[in-house]
């Protein structure tokens, strides 16, 4: 079958290679703009051409699509809303790849708000396409668990590991055309915005667990914000104490360790980017930068320094 994929990440590459593997002709569609990233994952070892286009909601793209005319269309990680006309130029279909269970993490950041959250298990997942985000029928999906540990970035790579396996199954039913359809529940839907710099600051008032799954899930794209003592902090690592907090943000320092409260317990930071300085443990921040039990951290988003950005979607 000959099947147009669009798409221009690592997950993409991976989802071509997939389908050559199952024996169908790939035609891949990109965005001008994701050219040199979409070269540097490897996408062009594994096609002769990649069709770029300026903008998904052209004539010219449309035509596009209908010259190189594909039997079904699957959208793997690509931002951006495909047309109807688009959609139903294929006959076999046309659905997208997303990262996380439908209908509960309908986002563009779908690696993000499941660790956010604090969820235990994500899904791979393949909809129809709609023109209401992530909202068509489900036609296969695959869950599996995510780890205490997990960052975005191992998310990620545990997708990609996922996808050849997920993404051969799904192409043996395409071809059959007998998906087991399942209409998302509307009722358990919740849409997640794109991440905002508001959304990566630390407030120190919440719980220790929903500050440390907002540590994980920045990491390593966009790190999580905190400032102590006037200066703006990036934390990499920090990890949920048993110790009862006396007051959120509060600081306490104790022998080499560093440990901020929050609105229950404790919070030790292990692993701090300094912009000017680099990325250290926590022990070498308390010997290069004063810190001392009684200081207070506080939350960048009330800095009116920042007052500009909160609301700017992170790239």
């Amino acid at each position: 079958m000959k099947i147009g994929l669009i798409g221009q990440y690592s997950t993409t590459v991976e989802a071509v290679r997939a389908l050559q593997q199952a024996g169908h002709t790939v035609e891949v569609f990109a965005p001008q703009s994701a050219s040199a990233a979409f070269s540097k994952f490897g996408i062009n070892n594994l096609v002769a051409n990649v069709r770029y286009f300026d903008s998904i909601q052209s004539e010219e793209t449309l035509n596009l699509f209908k010259h190189h005319a594909p039997e079904a269309i699957l959208s793997v990680v690509f931002g951006g809303k495909i047309p109807q006309e688009i959609v139903d130029l294929a006959p076999a279909g046309a659905y997208n790849f997303h990262p996380a269970k439908l209908p509960e993490f309908r986002s563009g950041n779908a690696w993000f708000w499941p660790i956010r959250m604090g969820a235990e298990t994500s899904a791979l997942t393949i909809h129809r396409l709609s023109q209401q985000w992530d909202s068509g029928n489900v036609v296969w999906e695959k869950e599996f668990p995510l780890g205490g540990c997990d960052t975005q970035g191992i998310y990620v790579e545990r997708v990609n590991a996922l996808v050849p396996e997920f993404i051969r199954e799904w192409s043996y039913v395409l071809e059959t055309r007998n998906f087991p359809e399942k209409v998302q529940d509307e009722s358990l839907a919740v849409y997640y915005p794109k991440i905002k710099f508001r959304d990566i600051m630390i407030d120190w008032t919440e719980t220790s667990a929903s500050i440390s799954n907002l540590v994980k899930a920045c990491n390593p794209y966009h790190f999580a914000q905190t400032i102590l003592k006037g200066s703006v902090f990036e934390v990499v690592e920090a990890s949920v104490t048993d110790v009862p907090s006396k007051e959120a943000a509060l600081i306490r320092v104790e022998n080499d360790r560093l440990y901020v409260g929050t609105a229950d317990f404790d919070i030790e930071i292990k692993v701090v980017k300094f912009f000017e300085f680099g990325t250290f443990s926590a022990k070498r921040v308390l010997n290069l930068y004063v810190l001392s039990s009684g200081d207070r951290a506080k939350n960048l988003a009330s800095d009116p320094a920042v007052a500009d950005i909160l609301d700017e979607v992170i790239q």
